[in-house]
């Protein structure tokens, strides 16, 4: 079902385009419950992210405890590396 402002809206086309960018958002768990793994799951998605992401997409990282928080905003490969190398801290 795809739903746009509430309401539900029928499918009439769907096409596989290719060379488009794509926006991901990732949200890591940095709670007491993940003690420990937070550096496993911080290279998995650092490994996600060199293998799929190109030049154009674009990545937002956010972790959460007891809030949210907003690690990156939405940018390029590049500028995420060259930012902020480690992702997310415990």
């Amino acid at each position: 079902m795809v739903e746009e402002d509430g309401v539900e809206q029928s499918l009439t086309r769907f096409e596989f385009l290719q060379d488009l960018p794509v926006h991901v958002g990732l949200l890591f768990d940095t709670s007491s419950s993940m003690s420990g793994q937070i550096e496993r799951v911080r290279s998995a998605a650092e490994r996600f992210a060199n293998k799929f992401l190109r030049q154009q997409d674009r990545v937002t990282v956010m972790s959460f405890d007891t809030r949210a928080q907003n690690r990156i905003g939405f940018s390029n490969k590049k500028a995420r590396t060259d930012s902020d190398p480690c992702w997310v801290a415990s």
